[in-house]
């Protein structure tokens, strides 16, 4: 058996107003597909954990401290907030990145 790493990259985004701490993007099932936009995949993996909370709330006690500080409401009001200003920023991200790629035809030969 091969003895094989997988490679981590832990990156940190801002983009405008928005800003998002670091985030893995290369291991089994993170990495950036070939035919894949890099709005495309940062659209998906920047809200995927939110969306997984947003999805199964129940599940939000496992982030959760001992104690609360604020309610669950006001939590999952909080990341649905945080997840459509990350879907507007996205948009425009994805808009300059499809004018810079028609400047750039070359970026896209592979």
């Amino acid at each position: 058996m091969k003895n094989e790493s997988i490679k981590k990259i832990w990156p940190e985004i801002s983009y405008q107003d928005y800003s998002h701490g670091k985030f893995l993007i290369e291991a089994e099932g993170y990495g950036l597909a070939k035919a894949e936009t890099v709005a495309e995949f940062l659209r998906k993996r920047l809200d995927k954990n939110r969306q997984h909370i947003l999805d199964n709330p129940a599940e939000l006690e496992k982030y959760m401290a001992s104690f609360k500080v604020i309610g669950d409401k006001e939590i999952l009001d909080q990341i649905k907030i945080e997840s459509e200003k990350l879907a507007e920023v996205m948009e425009e991200f994805e808009q300059e990145e499809i004018s810079y790629l028609s400047q750039h035809p070359e970026c896209l030969a592979q």
